[in-house]
């Protein structure tokens, strides 16, 4: 065998081992596609109209696939509030899975302390 035949035999099985990784890392990277906003999906919006109706819910939107709900925080933890908010969600065919219930004081959702979480 020739060195230059030798050189391309080990090139071409070491493309073969690299390859399929720099797919995965390039999907990983730039994503499958661009985020679809939550409020395009009507199955989403009426889950959130439905949320916001909710008697201890003072506001209530999605940021990054997550449904944050403000309430009036009692001291209590609303871990169980957010499953029963995630079971309507689920009742409504919602595309989102995460819920988190945050103080309804100042400043934006993210911000807020967090109350309760839950995801299905």
């Amino acid at each position: 065998m020739e060195i230059g035949e030798l050189f391309m035999t080990n090139h071409y099985t070491m493309v073969q081992k690299i390859l399929p990784s720099l797919f995965i890392l390039a999907f990983g990277f730039f994503g499958c596609g661009p985020k679809e906003d939550p409020m395009k999906n009507p199955r989403n919006r009426k889950a959130l109209y439905m949320v916001q109706d909710e008697a201890k819910v003072t506001d209530a939107k999605f940021i990054d696939n997550i449904l944050y709900v403000k309430v009036i925080d009692d001291g209590t933890r609303r871990d169980g509030y957010a499953q029963y908010l995630c079971l309507l969600l689920r009742e409504y065919r919602s595309t989102i899975h995460q819920v988190k219930v945050v103080n309804s004081g100042p400043g934006s959702f993210e911000e807020a302390s967090a109350l309760g979480q839950a995801t299905w």
